[in-house]
């Protein structure tokens, strides 16, 4: 179902899921999993690191290919929860988002 759309869906056809992510890729690994083992409506993923350690991001590297997007660091310091959300929801195409 993700990514594997017959035509063009509409913005109220499918669900966007925007995860946060710091300095937890075993959590964010196992939601992503999650999600693609039980959703049984179309969707997007968007997952955002805040300025993790290295060590984590190479670990979310290998998400790219079961999220929609992936945003790495970004910046020298930590965003914070709702720059977060906003950078998450600023690509967003559905008009649906779950956090």
């Amino acid at each position: 179902m993700f990514l594997n759309f017959s035509h063009p869906l509409a913005q109220d056809r499918f669900v966007s899921f925007v995860i946060l992510s710091y300095k937890r890729p075993d959590y964010t690994h196992n939601l992503v999993n999650s999600i693609h083992a039980h959703c049984d409506y179309p969707f997007e993923i968007i997952v955002h690191d805040d300025h993790s350690d290295p060590d984590t991001v190479n670990s979310l590297i290998t998400l790219r290919d079961k999220v929609s997007t992936l945003i790495l660091g970004g910046s020298e310091y930590n965003m914070g929860l709702a720059s977060s959300f906003n950078r998450g929801i600023a690509l967003a195409t559905s008009k649906y988002v779950i956090f």
